[in-house]
Parts: C-alpha cells; sequence; structure tokens
C-alpha cells in the first residue's frame, strides 16, 4: 500500500486557509498514486488553539471546514486529527479526535485517550478522553488510529507520562496490522531521540508498523519541528521526513520504502533552525515584515541579529547602536563590523545626552546617594525606549536579546532590555549561545572573533564585567539546568560538586526573578523545560528550596 504523509504548518484559526491546504496535498498525493494519506492532530484548528476552543463560533467553523472536506474526499482514504463535539451531559464539551475519511464518508472517527496535563500541555482543560479504542479496516488493513499523546506511555523515557491506560497495546490486542499517530508535538532540544524511543518502544512491544505524522511551525513559544516518520516492528525507522519544513512524502508499506532525510544531531544547528522558524512563523503571524535589534557589539545582539538575518533577510533586519559613555571603542567597531558582514542597516543613536537629562531631572533627588544599579538600569530603560520608539514609527518588530541564563538570576532590566515583542534567544543559555555563534560563524565569518573572545559585559559602568555578579556561565548553566530543566534539590546539586554558596545565590535569584519574566516578552521554547512556558511559579512564595 503506498501511504501519503502530510507534515504541515497550519494557521490556528484560519479554516478556510488550513482546508484549502489539506485538499490540495490530498489531491497531490492522490496524483502520486496514495491510497491513505494522513495528517497531523487538530490540523484544520492549528495547535494549540487553548481558550478558542471555547469559543462556540470558533467550534462549529472547524465543523463546517471538516464536513466540507469529508465532501471532497475520493477512495483515497484520508486521515486527519480534528476536534469533535461530545453530546454527554456533565462532560468537557470536546474531543480531539482522527478520523479515516473516504468517498464523502466518515469512516471510523477515535478519539484520544491520553490528555497530557503537564509541561505546556493543558488538554483536560478542554477535552474530555475517548474510552475505547478500535481498529479499523481499510483496504485490506486493519488499522489503529491513535493521537499524539496516546502512545507516550513508557515512564522510563517520560516520567511525566503517568497513566493506566494503553491505547497502543489495547488495540493490538484486538489485532492490527498498522499503528497511525497523528501528533502535534512541540520540539525542544533532546526530543528528537525521546520521541524515537518512545515510538521503538510501541513497535517493539505490538509487533506491527507506525507511522508518526508531526505538525511544523512555530506558534507562540512552542515551535513543531515535523520530522515525521515510518518505523518497522523491530524499531527502525524505513521512512523520515525532515525537519522544520512543511513536506509532502510517500512511502511503501509492503516494501518498507520511503524518503530517508537525515536529520541534525547537535544541539547548536537544531536550535538555529528552531529559532528561525519560530521568528518566521511569528512574524507571519503577528503581521510584522521587518525587526530591530539593539546592537551592543555582544555576543547575545550578534547571534539575534545573525539568526534573524538568515530567516528574513537581511534586507529586513534594522540595527540600532546605543553607545553611552561606558560603551568601548571595540564594542562599537564589533558591532558596526557585524552589521556589515550580515549586510544590514544600521542606525547609530548615541544615548549620552538622553542620559544626562535624566541625572539632571533626578539630582534634586538622588543628592548624596551613591551611584548603584539605578543609573545603570536607566541607561538599559533609554535603550528599550528607543527601539519601541522605532518600532512604533516604523513597524518593525522588536527583538529583544537577553538569554536564557539571565533571564533566569534577573540579569537584565524591566522595560529597558526586557522591552521587545519577541525574546528570540531568551530559552537558549549562555553556553548554547556562545555554541550557535561558533556554528554560525563555520561557513563564512560573521560575528567578529573579538565578540568570542572578549569577557562579556553590559557596559553600563566602568570596567563592568558579568562574572562580577555572576558565576561562570558554564557553572551558572550546569546549576540552572539541574534545578529547572531536571528539578534537582539544592543539595543534590551540591553532591554534583558545586559550592553551595554558588547553588543558594542561584537559586536564590532565580526565585526572587520571577516577576521580572512575567513582564518579558515570550520567546520560543529550545530546551525541556523553558522560563516562560510549561514552568508555572508563584510569583510569591516563601519556598526556598
Amino acid at each position: 500500500m503506498k501511504i501519503a504523509i502530510a507534515q504541515v504548518n497550519n494557521t490556528i484559526g484560519t479554516f478556510s486557509e488550513n482546508l484549502e491546504k489539506v485538499h490540495r496535498l490530498y489531491m497531490k498525493a492522490a496524483d502520486l498514486g496514495a491510497d491513505l494519506v494522513i495528517f497531523p492532530e487538530l490540523c484544520l484548528t492549528g495547535y494549540p488553539p487553548q481558550d478558542l476552543l471555547e469559543r462556540r463560533d470558533f467550534v462549529d467553523q472547524q465543523e463546517a471546514a471538516f464536513r466540507r472536506l469529508v465532501q471532497l474526499t475520493s477512495e483515497v482514504g484520508l486521515v486527519i486529527g480534528h476536534i469533535s463535539k461530545n453530546p454527554a451531559p456533565g462532560e468537557k464539551p470536546l474531543f480531539s479526535s482522527v478520523s479515516l475519511i473516504q468517498g464523502g464518508t466518515v469512516v471510523h472517527t477515535s478519539h484520544k485517550r491520553l490528555l497530557p496535563t503537564y509541561d505546556v500541555f493543558d488538554e483536560r482543560r478542554y477535552f474530555e478522553p475517548g474510552r475505547e479504542s478500535l481498529p479499523v479496516d481499510f483496504k485490506g488493513l486493519r488499522i489503529g488510529l491513535t493521537v499524539c499523546e496516546d502512545i507516550w506511555t513508557d515512564q522510563h523515557i517520560c516520567p511525566e507520562c503517568r497513566y493506566n491506560v494503553d491505547p497502543a497495546r489495547e488495540l493490538s490486542m484486538k489485532g492490527i496490522d498498522l499503528l497511525i499517530n497523528v501528533s502535534a508535538s512541540p520540539f525542544h532540544l533532546g526530543k528528537l531521540q525521546q520521541r524515537r524511543g518512545i515510538a521503538a518502544h510501541i513497535t517493539n512491544e505490538i509487533k506491527c508498523p507506525l507511522i508518526y505524522v508531526n505538525s511544523v511551525g512555530g506558534q507562540d513559544c512552542l515551535v513543531f519541528d515535523g520530522a515525521s516518520f515510518a518505523m518497522d516492528p523491530s524499531g527502525e525507522v524505513f521512512a523520515q521526513l525532515p525537519l522544520f519544513k512543511e513536506e509532502l512524502a510517500t512511502i511503501e508499506l509492503d516494501k518498507r520504502e520511503g524518503p530517508t532525510c537525515q536529520l541534525l544531531d547537535q544541539e547548536a544547528p537544531l536550535a538555529i533552525e528552531a529559532l528561525k522558524l519560530a521568528l518566521r512563523d511569528y512574524m507571519k503571524r503577528s503581521g510584522f515584515k521587518d525587526v530591530v535589534v539593539g546592537l551592543s557589539g555582544g555576543i547575545d545582539s550578534s547571534v539575534t541579529a545573525t539568526i534573524a538575518k538568515e530567516a528574513i533577510g537581511g534586507e529586513h533586519v534594522l540595527g540600532v547602536i546605543m553607545p553611552s559613555r561606558f560603551t568601548s571603542k571595540e564594542s562599537i567597531e564589533d558591532a558596526e563590523e557585524l552589521a556589515a558582514n550580515l549586510g544590514i542597516e544600521t542606525l547609530t543613536i548615541p544615548i549620552k545626552e538622553v542620559f544626562n537629562a535624566y541625572l539632571t531631572t533626578l539630582s534634586p533627588f538622588f543628592e548624596g546617594r551613591p551611584w548603584d544599579v539605578t543609573e545603570e538600569n536607566i541607561q538599559a530603560r533609554i535603550r528599550g525606549n528607543l527601539l519601541m520608539a522605532i518600532s512604533n514609527k516604523f513597524g518593525h518588530l522588536v527583538l529583544s536579546t537577553g538569554n536564557k541564563s539571565e533571564l533566569a538570576v534577573g540579569y537584565c532590566t524591566l522595560y529597558g532590555d526586557l522591552s521587545g515583542g519577541f525574546a528570540l534567544i531568551s530559552d537558549c543559555p549562555k553556553t548554547l549561545v556562545y555554541e550557535m555563534a561558533r556554528y554560525l560563524n563555520q561557513k563564512k565569518r560573521l560575528i567578529p572573533e573579538r565578540v568570542l573572545k572578549k569577557p562579556p559585559s553590559a557596559e553600563l559602568r566602568p570596567g563592568q564585567k558579568d562574572q562580577d555578579e555572576l558565576p561562570p556561565y558554564d557553572l551558572l548553566d550546569k546549576v540552572l539546568r539541574a534545578y529547572v530543566e531536571d528539578g534537582y534539590t539544592k543539595d543534590e546539586i551540591v553532591a554534583m560538586g558545586v559550592e553551595r554558596e554558588v547553588v543558594d545565590q542561584v537559586v536564590a535569584r532565580l526565585i526572587k526573578s520571577e516577576y521580572k519574566r512575567r513582564q518579558a516578552p515570550i520567546g520560543p521554547r529550545i530546551t525541556k523545560k523553558a522560563l516562560c512556558c510549561g514552568r508555572r511559579w508563584p510569583v510569591c512564595h516563601g519556598f526556598r528550596g
């Protein structure tokens, strides 16, 4: 049997556009001789629709699009994820469903049974879980249909996946020749390996092939990587679709043949490709054509500008250099060299006079008090105001340039460097930012070498260095990863060989800075536990670990 896999990048709520794309790819697959075409989870709505699911008009428009899609089908089968209404009183009003459609008829529908409510997921808020898993016969094959989380039952690979139901196993016990999983599985570093492990566990247990079809695209702070695949009963992948792009491909199920795209396996290039996709889709869906980036001559703004240039083209990136009296000549040179290497337009707006005006205005109230972080933050806020003024006047999206390490410990300024519309590298630890810079420079040196070598500094006072106030970034990132991503206690981190004073300092700053992060712009999730989405901590509490 020839089966087509369609990993698509659909926009939430654009029902006509999403329907048109599904139908176009369905017809193309039919022309290629496909017997069956498979699309991802919640394909007509886009994922995740969140509280739009509480809108009756949103649900009704999706139902109308689904009915129209059913009418458009021929003898070629179509499997697609969608929402459907639950008529039972006293239960959640919707199911997350997957249906097999053929010849203008819904042949079979299964409802998602395992509804994730952890990390970035909140599906029990909207959906009622399905109660039963039944196979469907199609052209001589007995097929089991599942939706995303329905196959995530191995707690060794996914500790959060705590379920007492196993839909794939139930389908296997009823006899199936093929398991299909339609998915909208968001990306993070390590997710590809985790996903493959989950799939191999399932196929080894049920002893039949699996076709896994995933969404692709950026949606708010989530990135969907695609990377759909077909796996044989031994856990070997015999067809692999690409990362981070829409694709329609056909596989020969009987022959175990299909496209075999090579996947990236290093963190830096994976992160870069995810960020590029996230930025393109965020801009498209938010109505922006251009971005503006404050260029400091430092590593963060250099990497942000370079990724933006690669994602949307240098003609759509504006760099703004805003030197103060503390900005070194080398930093200005590095910012200018970066802009020249990228081929982006720049503006230079000195902030010395504006800063002096602030000091003059505040001097009657600050008299007799020493210089401190107040004066440093004023400079950052001046720069934030200038970038937002350019955004207002010319319609550019401001990309804030803070990294995860700094955001975690509050080494950032509210209404200053936290200003912006999209925080592109906000889930990238500082050590990863350096890795991305080195990778971006492999083909052609875009980021000046001095930027990678000089000690990081905000340059808000004479001789300032980040490491005057923070542990070395490799140590800081080690503590943050252990505490935030892996859930280790402070004692466990100390047992890893980190000094208790360092651990206490990092955790205290992390907790104290929660109020800042609540006011920061969103940015794409790259690690398995981002600070902006999926991690839900109260701002005010007395727990100190």
